[in-house]
């Protein structure tokens, strides 16, 4: 009896998995950064000192 496919789709699963995740991360990334250039440009600032 063989395990190869159990295998294989063990690796397909996790690949799959990671491959989600990194494209998760990577979106939220840019919408964070567009909501800081949002906020900066409204005028406030990172650390929370007025101009």
């Amino acid at each position: 009896m063989t395990h190869v496919p159990y295998i294989l789709a063990a690796y397909l699963a996790t690949a799959l998995v990671l491959v989600g995740m990194i494209a998760w991360v990577t979106l939220d990334l840019r919408e964070q950064k567009r909501k800081l250039r949002q906020l900066e440009t409204d005028g406030r600032r990172r650390s929370g000192i007025p101009r």
